[in-house]
């Protein structure tokens, strides 16, 4: 298994959609999406978890990245309560 991530950081004050494809990735792959910003991880009940799955990323796909956040993309799934060990 390989670990392949990716992430977008959106600087503006608005919401910006984004066209991603991952060449040579098997059509079967599943990505997960994390995003985080700064209404999201002020509200005391913030867990970082994937937001959706994405699948098919070896064609293009649009992303909507909210204003001011950062996002990543990841083939391998981790939950809030992960301590983020890849064994």
């Amino acid at each position: 298994m390989y670990l392949c991530v990716s992430s977008v950081i959106n600087s503006n004050e608005e919401n910006r959609i984004i066209n991603i494809e991952v060449n040579g990735i098997d059509e079967k792959r599943i990505f997960y999406l994390y995003q985080i910003y700064e209404e999201a991880v002020s509200e005391e009940s913030f867990e970082l978890n994937s937001l959706k799955q994405l699948k098919g990323l070896n064609k293009e796909q649009q992303i909507s990245l909210k204003a001011k956040s950062i996002t990543t993309i990841s083939n391998f799934n981790l939950s809030n309560n992960h301590y983020g060990l890849i064994e």
